[in-house]
């Protein structure tokens, strides 16, 4: 009721935002900390509050979305309700900070030089350009569109709704929706072109296009997985096999 009347209540909103406890990156398990205690440990110059919706614990601090915010040792709130997104959008901001999902286009963060080499050869470049255009081809109307990301370390690749909607939000949307069809909205496929699965599939594509592109729909099932939406998992599987039997031929 305290969420429901921080989203809902105009006049007391400001007093019910107060209430709200979350568990962040930068405390312990079971700690919570509020809106104004997040404030004032912002770095400088930091314009945003984070926050990144998931089951548990476990699976936000280890999600994609947050590979940026430990990089630049940002703090990120976690929320584990549904609902959290919905209040935390109405509520757009706090201290003239705005409150941002962590994996939304959102996000204006790019990894440090360190994490993220960006001083890659010409050549390179081009063909990684390249790559985003044939995996955009392959992938078809699965996703609007294919850019090298900015803000992944690790992972080789995340998904986004470029509407702006949180993962939380694509997954109510996919259980309200009976027929289990992909989430709404213009997917956006991210891909890290620094890593071993991307670099090894732009070579790919030029020996087993076939093969590749079997690989490209899996990096975007596997990117819809890590933002836990629903994959159609009988397609998933069955591509699994063709590219294990292609491996191992």
């Amino acid at each position: 009721f305290i969420k429901e009347g921080a989203a809902t209540d105009h006049e007391f909103k400001d007093e019910l935002v107060e209430l709200l406890r979350f568990e962040s990156s930068k405390l312990e398990p079971g700690e919570l900390t509020t809106l104004k205690d997040y404030t004032e440990r912002m770095q400088e110059g930091q314009e945003a509050i984070y926050y990144l919706n998931g089951p548990d614990r476990e699976t936000a601090s280890a999600s994609p979305y947050m590979e940026v915010f430990r990089d630049r040792d940002i703090e990120v709130l976690y929320t584990y309700d549904t609902v959290d997104d919905y209040v935390l959008a109405h509520i757009g901001a706090y201290k003239e900070k705005g409150l941002v999902s962590a994996d939304t286009g959102g996000v204006d963060l790019t990894a440090s030089e360190e994490a993220q080499d960006n001083t890659e050869p010409e050549k390179e470049a081009e063909e990684l350009t390249g790559l985003t255009e044939w995996i955009k081809q392959a992938l078809g109307d699965r996703v609007g569109e294919v850019k090298l990301s900015k803000r992944l370390v690790d992972s080789p690749a995340l998904v986004i709704d470029s509407t702006g909607m949180s993962s939380s939000m694509q997954r109510m949307f996919q259980m309200m929706d009976k027929e289990g069809k992909a989430f709404p909205g213009a997917k956006v496929l991210e891909i890290n072109g620094e890593h071993p699965v991307i670099k090894n599939l732009s070579k790919l594509k030029e020996k087993d296009a076939d093969l590749a592109g079997l690989v490209a729909h899996q990096i975007l099932d596997n990117a819809l997985l890590s933002a836990n939406l629903t994959v159609d998992s009988q397609g998933m599987v069955g591509r699994i096999y063709s590219i294990l039997e292609k491996a191992l031929q």
